[in-house]
């Protein structure tokens, strides 16, 4: 039996991603573990923009390299944050493959996953307790999902504002020059 309302990967938005990002080394060199700060004091831009998303990469480079690519984010958690326990190599390799085939994630794009880890280092969704757990990152991604639809929400409504004032200021210009005429 064929699944006809199966999800299909747009290829210009791989295209568009090989264009823009150029080849995978090209890739990591801009959306490095190194660029998660700058990339993060622009919060709107991270959820709103037009970096590719998880699925995007996995399709544009291949599987290999977006998971090396979460991979390199994730050890960013390691690095940075003061617990004992860290995640192993296997554990970090297994949550960045549960998180690109992960369909509630791979909608997100990269800058979202570099939001979210800035989010995490600093303590938005708790703290570790020891520990850094994969468990507990999971659980922090789902909440930065609801987080993001809010701001969206909020992007949106605040757009539509803007244009009805737009609108209502164009308007204001015709009514009085129709006064004029009369």
């Amino acid at each position: 039996m064929m699944l006809t309302n199966t999800p299909k990967i747009c290829s210009t938005g791989i295209e568009n991603c090989i264009k823009r990002y150029g080849n995978a080394e090209q890739f990591f060199k801009t959306f490095c573990p190194d660029n998660i700060a700058k990339y993060s004091s622009y919060p709107e831009k991270c959820i709103s923009g037009y970096a590719p998303t998880l699925n995007v990469i996995k399709n544009a480079y291949g599987e290999d390299v977006a998971t090396s690519w979460l991979m390199l984010q994730l050890n960013c958690v390691n690095a940075i944050v003061g617990s004992q326990n860290k995640l192993s190599p296997e554990q970090t390799f297994s949550l960045a493959q549960l998180i690109l085939f992960n369909t509630d994630f791979s909608t997100l794009k990269v800058t979202d996953i570099m939001l979210f880890i800035n989010q995490l280092i600093t303590g938005k969704y708790g703290c570790f307790y020891g520990s850094v757990d994969s468990q507990i990152i999971g659980e922090a991604l789902y909440k930065y999902k609801r987080w993001k639809m809010e701001q969206l929400y909020e992007i949106e409504v605040k757009r539509k504002k803007q244009e009805r004032e737009a609108m209502y200021q164009e308007w204001e210009k015709y009514k009085n020059k129709i006064g004029k005429i009369e």
